[in-house]
């Protein structure tokens, strides 16, 4: 199973991204990686957050390669996630 490691400021990042972000696909991808980080495998997550484990796995991957970034919608080219972790 797919576990990903996050330090406090990511963690806190995600909690406020889950509760404030005006996007439902960036809350519902900081809640999925919020609670993997809880022990909470992929398979649970999906039923939980309905959403297909092909999808979560696509989401971890990108996480691993971007971390925050990965919340960023696609067809967004300046995402305000970005500066605030260049801040961070």
């Amino acid at each position: 199973m797919k576990y990903i490691t996050l330090n406090d400021a990511i963690i806190k990042e995600l909690q406020t991204v889950a509760k404030t972000d005006t996007r439902h696909r960036s809350r519902t991808r900081a809640q999925a990686f919020l609670l993997n980080a809880q022990g909470i495998k992929i398979p649970e997550i999906a039923k939980i957050i309905n959403i297909s484990q092909r999808t979560l796995y696509r989401w971890f991957n990108r996480f691993d390669e971007k971390n925050l970034m990965s919340l960023q919608v696609e067809e967004e080219n300046h995402c305000w996630i970005y500066k605030r972790m260049q801040q961070v």
